[in-house]
């Protein structure tokens, strides 16, 4: 192959979205998000989820949430300082999040009341604040 042609390829490859498996479900590339936080005792999924150019779920859609190891934790800490809430009690209410994450690649049916039909995969959790 021509050198040409190998470093257009490699170049290609590089730019090429990465796509990752977690938990049997695959998702899109890496991403900046900014999504509404919905959570009480029983419920917590994303809504009206934007990247930095438009929307990545649709119209009243909703989205279940999966994390990397601590991201959850540390949303779930963040949400319980701005909540007020007694110690030990989840946090409630919408929050406002940005974070690093990705958006599955297939929607799926709602397994049960209050789940989402996309799954979003929190990455790194950069920002959390009680929604206004």
């Amino acid at each position: 192959m021509a050198p040409g042609l190998i470093l257009a390829w490699a170049l290609r490859q590089a730019a090429a979205p990465q796509a990752l498996r977690f938990d049997d479900t695959v998702f899109g590339p890496r991403r900046m998000l900014r999504c509404t936080w919905f959570t009480t005792f029983e419920n917590s999924r994303f809504h009206d989820c934007r990247d930095v150019d438009s929307p990545v779920l649709r119209a009243g859609e909703a989205a279940s949430i999966r994390c990397l190891p601590k991201q959850c934790a540390r949303l779930d800490g963040a949400a319980r300082r701005w909540s007020g809430g007694k110690r030990g009690e989840p946090p409630t209410g919408f929050y406002t999040v940005r974070f690093v994450g990705r958006v599955a690649a297939d929607r799926h049916a709602p397994r049960f009341l209050g789940d989402g039909t996309r799954t979003i995969l929190v990455e790194t959790v950069t920002a959390v604040r009680r929604a206004d």
